[in-house]
């Protein structure tokens, strides 16, 4: 007998085909930058012009009130400046008190002047003569710090009348006065000086102590003060505020 036929090997396997990789993802694209914005244009805006401006009006002052008034100022130590105004009813009683004088009566402003000195011949007066009953008028007094005082009236006969009449006024003076300067030098006291959140426990009796040594003081008789020495008198606290003595500042 043939001897069987060899089998044929099986035929090898194809090793399977290797797999591709796969492909990169591609990079998304960069995202632009948005525009920058533009800015928005300027508008000009017209000009604002302000609305014309009026003047506004008044009626005018009238040239007299109806009342009976007299008024004086001083304007600078040798100056005086006076109005007035004068109603015809007073007019009608100065004329009256006059009688028959008042048909050759006038209308006087009178300035009485008085330079304080207390002497008989100390006051002087100075007639000014007037036209209206309204009207205004500027005194030249002959010396500064002079006291006036102006009356307006009707003279007649001799006899003045006064219709109206200002209370006095004072001249201011032209210089400093000429009074001796005096100096005064305040000494502390420290035995009367206490806080007034804690005083001291014999506070009271050395108040009272200092109180009735400074009035047995006051009792007996001033002596003279030298004013043309060079060194002042010395004036204590008590002197000046007997009431009420120093107090130091309390500490915080």
């Amino acid at each position: 007998k043939k001897a069987p036929a060899a089998k044929k090997a099986p035929a090898a396997k194809k090793a399977p085909a290797a797999k591709k990789a796969p492909a990169a993802k591609k990079a998304p694209a960069a995202k632009k930058a948005p525009a920058a914005k533009k800015a928005p244009a300027l508008v000009r805006t017209p000009p604002v012009v302000p609305p014309p401006l009026v003047p506004k009006t008044y009626a005018p002052l009238p040239d007299a009130f109806g009342a009976l008034r007299i008024a004086m100022m001083a304007r600078d130590p040798q100056t005086a400046f006076v109005y007035w105004e004068i109603t015809a009813d007073a007019f009608s009683r100065a004329q009256a008190h006059l009688g028959e004088r008042s048909s050759e009566a006038q209308l006087i402003m009178r300035f009485d002047l008085d330079d304080g000195s207390l002497q008989p011949n100390a006051t002087t007066s100075v007639d000014v003569r007037i036209e209206d009953w309204v009207g205004q008028h500027t005194f030249h007094a002959p010396a500064p710090g002079l006291r006036l005082t102006a009356g307006i009236g009707l003279l007649g006969g001799g006899l003045f009348v006064h219709i109206a009449r200002t209370p006095p006024v004072k001249l201011p003076a032209s210089a400093a006065g000429h009074q001796p300067v005096r100096f005064v030098h305040l000494r502390p006291e420290p035995d009367l000086a206490f806080s007034e959140s804690t005083p001291p426990p014999d506070a009271a009796p050395r108040i009272l102590a200092r109180a009735t040594a400074d009035a047995a003081t006051k009792a007996a008789p001033a002596p003279a003060v030298d004013t043309t020495g060079s060194v002042a008198p010395t004036v204590r606290y008590g002197d000046l505020f007997p009431t009420r003595p120093p107090r130091s500042e309390p500490n915080r």
